[in-house]
């Protein structure tokens, strides 16, 4: 019996939370830090979809407060300090996981902005139509941290200091992945000679 509960904790620990007994602490704590904010901004989408961003509005203000924070704090712990200390010597950057935790960042950024536009407001612009669905706070999340800017929607007076904030987080984590995807080709191309 004590063998089937150890499989059980050995599978849940290494596949479902990504530690691996070869890796070190930070790296299993990054990956693991990975995996939950990929699983938190899946629930926030499969939620918006399905219509359940619209529940109480005083709890939700705080909850996308709170989630705004920890894309803060989980793009400061899983991508800035690992690049800051990339040439310590006794650390090594996975290349693709670096690239990886980035995207996963970015994900998680465009869906709570986008819930954080469902609660506060964006509006449209003259000739454009109404803001209807989830997918319209999602769309305008991700042209707003992309910083494309079509024109289409613009945020509310009390989204506007937000999207700002958005639009400067997007060119942050756009410019670090072209450094990462850069640093994988130098890699590649090092490790090839």
């Amino acid at each position: 019996m004590s063998c089937i509960f150890s499989y059980i904790r050995i599978f849940i620990a290494e596949k479902i939370c990504g530690f691996r007994p070869s890796s070190e602490n930070g790296s299993n704590s990054r990956r693991f830090l990975s995996r939950i904010t990929f699983l938190i901004a899946s629930i926030i989408l499969l939620l918006g979809v399905f219509g359940f961003w619209n529940e109480d509005e005083t709890l939700q203000y705080l909850g996308r407060r709170t989630l705004i924070l920890w894309s803060i704090a989980f793009f400061t712990i899983v991508v800035i300090i690992p690049v800051l200390v990339i040439d310590h010597r006794n650390f090594t950057l996975n290349k693709h996981r670096l690239i990886l935790d980035i995207l996963i960042s970015a994900f998680y950024s465009i869906t709570v902005f986008g819930f954080l536009y469902h609660g506060l407001g964006i509006e449209k612009t003259a000739n454009t139509m109404d803001v209807r669905t989830v997918l319209d706070n999602l769309y305008f999340s991700a042209i707003t941290f992309s910083t494309l800017g079509f024109g289409d929607f613009r945020p509310s007076s009390s989204a506007r200091g937000y999207a700002a904030i958005q639009g400067l987080w997007g060119n942050i984590h756009l410019g670090l992945l072209a450094g990462a995807v850069f640093y994988a080709l130098v890699q590649e191309q090092e490790h090839s000679k």
